[in-house]
């Protein structure tokens, strides 16, 4: 699956940083969300519960009226985002495609397009 912004902003690692951030459990994931998700605040939502959550990656809205996102850390904390964005009120996620991703060195939540 390719992303609608290319290669990520995010640098590559080297080995030991990558296997450290294994060793903590951390994986990345690539998702495209469909359902109510634009014109709902789904990507702000998303940006304040990563940060909440110490999460790394991205949200962008695309032209077909879903939303790609990718997100870095633990599968749990990851989990848990996805919670909280459909139990928002407001967005509702119909279905959910995911993809893992390499880690990637990153710092932060970002909001894109």
């Amino acid at each position: 699956m390719n992303s609608a912004f290319g290669e990520a902003e995010e640098e590559r690692m080297g080995p030991q940083e990558k296997q450290d951030l294994q060793n903590a459990g951390h994986v990345r994931r690539h998702y495209i969300i469909s359902g109510r998700v634009q014109e709902v605040g789904f990507r702000y939502t998303a940006y304040y519960i990563a940060e909440e959550l110490k999460l790394s990656g991205w949200v962008a809205n695309l032209p077909d009226g879903n939303v790609e996102m990718e997100l870095q850390g633990r599968p749990e904390t990851i989990d848990t985002l996805l919670c909280r964005l459909d139990g928002n009120g407001r967005i509702v996620i119909d279905t959910i495609e995911e993809e893992d991703r390499p880690l990637q060195r990153a710092c932060g939540f970002k909001v894109r397009g």
